[in-house]
């Protein structure tokens, strides 16, 4: 299910950033083991080059408030979507 959800943020973020996606990161708990599915939050964080302008940086920006909101129901605050560049 989370690889699902990772996917649908990934594809986003393509679509958003083109040939401006630099990497999707995941950090945190999940990637050292540590994850419990009640309690851990999800980490993640999207790269782009410096030289992306401001407009595409909001996309990006209002892309990781969407995506945390539309999955809250199940994660409840725990979805954790940076993007810098």
């Amino acid at each position: 299910m989370l690889s699902g959800q990772l996917e649908e943020l990934l594809d986003n973020i393509k679509i958003i950033g083109g040939d401006n996606f630099v990497g999707l990161y995941l950090y945190g708990s999940l990637v050292w083991s540590d994850f419990e599915t009640k309690l851990s939050d999800i980490d993640l964080l999207t790269v782009v080059p410096a030289n992306i302008n401001d407009v595409e940086f909001k996309h990006l920006e209002q892309m990781n408030k969407s995506f945390s909101n539309k999955h809250q129901q199940q994660w409840r605050d725990r979805i954790n979507s940076k993007s810098i560049g």
